[in-house]
């Protein structure tokens, strides 16, 4: 489970670590990178579509929400390819 998560203004050298794209039917052309950390320090990271406005995991729920310029993205913290997207 990812214990934090930060925005990132390099995106990761490709390979170097784990990867997962949240694509939405919407292109913008801009892509967020989120820097994902879980309790065993493995890294992981997150490419969302729009232009970064902020990240945040939840202390209730095992969700960690990344808002963009043009989507809020909802992933599981556990699950990491299930999640869901708000225009």
């Amino acid at each position: 489970m990812f214990v934090t998560a930060t925005i990132e203004t390099v995106p990761p050298l490709s390979g170097d670590y784990p990867e997962t794209i949240y694509d939405v039917p919407l292109s913008t052309g801009i892509w967020t990178w989120v820097r994902f950390e879980d309790e065993d320090n493995e890294v992981h990271y997150g490419q969302f579509q729009g232009q970064a406005r902020t990240v945040a995991l939840s202390a209730s729920h095992p969700y960690v929400y990344v808002l963009t310029d043009t989507f809020l993205y909802e992933v599981n913290r556990t699950h990491t390819e299930t999640f869901l997207k708000e225009a």
